[in-house]
């Protein structure tokens, strides 16, 4: 028989490659920003609100950077200026102060954008 040379109680160390997004959430949060750059207020409102519902912290810090590209688009900020949009404003700004608060990093990015939405 041939020589086998595979060692079962030999573990490996995998090395993983970081991208900026993780593959699924590339294409869809791509797609979003685009959309909503163009997108009618409403309707901006409307998706924004519906993606903060649905991602609940705590964030990774790759998921976190993309979140606050997209609430950093001048559109997206526009969008939520009108005193029509206060309760969609308020839950923008505290899922932003959130993430201000538990990623360091990204807290003057944060901050910028808490103050264009006042």
């Amino acid at each position: 028989m041939g020589e086998h040379n595979h060692n079962p109680t030999r573990t490996r160390t995998r090395t993983r490659t970081r991208t900026p997004l993780p593959l699924p959430l590339t294409p869809t949060l791509a797609f979003l920003k685009d959309y909503l750059a163009v997108a009618d207020h409403a309707i901006v409102r409307r998706c924004v609100t519906q993606l903060l519902r649905v991602a609940q912290p705590p964030f990774s810090d790759v998921f976190a950077r993309a979140l606050l590209a997209v609430l950093h688009l001048p559109h997206v900020i526009s969008a939520f200026r009108p005193a029509a949009a206060a309760d969609g404003k308020s839950a923008v700004i505290e899922r932003v102060q959130a993430l201000r608060h538990a990623h360091a990093p990204l807290a003057r990015e944060a901050k910028k954008l808490l103050e264009k939405l006042q």
